[in-house]
């Protein structure tokens, strides 16, 4: 049996990039050991969650049917000071529970007494771009996330996280490439997307409201490119408020709402903004 902690909070509400990411990679996980994966049999997962008034919707718990919610209505500015200045306190004292791997969805680790801790670092724009970013992004994660990521077991970089003479080397050691699936934590637990299988296309979204947010040019820019190579590609559609043509690519009208849009089977995308 494997007990896995996944740090679930990114994911309570207006769920951005990393937010659906976590998501995702928490019903991947359930996937893998509702087929009847062997390496996934023994797989026990908690999905943490802590806030003073967001508590994970019905939707969610539902999709997540599997996994065990840790919910604790904790106010979340102190806690994640205290985590990420102090390292206390453990999540074991919280959860009333030991782990074999605590695998936090930030660059900041959680702190745990025992088993491989696990870190993950999506991109570098809190260190190219700190105007950009509040809250303990601005705080902290440019001056501990180099510390962090040397005390971790694990760094988990996405493929864009790569070194530049402005930001420096990334933290952690060499990346684990996450173009469309979750890590593999270890032989127990294989990547959800195998080569040789067609991975779904994924669902980003966000609370950005503004034409700023960071992801969308690059948004606009890949997609323009893919489309030339693959008239078949689902049109881009940029959800939320506050971006050109009324948040739908190529001025064709305002963008539907995100159900109409999964509905016809188009990628909806919400930029994040930090």
């Amino acid at each position: 049996m494997t007990h896995l902690l996944l740090d679930y909070r990114p994911a309570l509400r207006d769920r951005t990039g990393v937010g659906e990411w976590v998501h995702q990679l928490a019903i991947s996980l359930l996937a893998l050991r509702s087929a009847g994966d062997p390496a996934a049999a023994g797989l026990d997962l908690t999905l943490w969650s802590s806030s003073w008034r967001d508590r994970p919707t019905p939707v969610a718990l539902r999709e997540l049917n599997g996994a065990r919610f840790v919910d604790r209505r904790v106010p979340v500015r102190p806690l994640t000071w205290a985590w990420n200045r102090v390292g206390w306190p453990p999540i074991e004292a919280l959860t009333s529970q030991r782990f074999d791997i605590v695998h936090s969805t930030a660059p900041l680790l959680l702190p745990a007494r025992s088993g491989l801790r696990v870190c993950t670092v999506y991109d570098l724009d809190f260190l190219a771009h700190p105007d950009r970013t509040h809250g303990e992004m601005r705080r902290d994660f440019p001056k501990l996330v180099h510390a962090h990521a040397a005390r971790a077991d694990l760094v988990v970089r996405h493929l864009g996280v790569l070194e530049t003479p402005d930001r420096g080397a990334p933290p952690g050691g060499p990346p684990i490439g996450l173009p469309c699936a979750g890590p593999a934590y270890h032989p127990g637990l294989p990547d959800p997307c195998p080569r040789g299988r067609q991975a779904r296309p994924a669902t980003c979204s966000s609370s950005a409201r503004s034409s700023r947010a960071k992801t969308s040019p690059p948004c606009w820019r890949l997609t323009g490119s893919c489309a030339e190579r693959q008239p078949s590609l689902p049109r881009l559609v940029l959800a939320g408020t506050g971006h050109p043509g009324g948040g739908c690519v190529g001025g064709r009208g305002p963008g539907p709402a995100a159900q109409g849009a999964r509905r016809r089977r188009r990628l909806r995308v919400r930029p994040a903004s930090s």
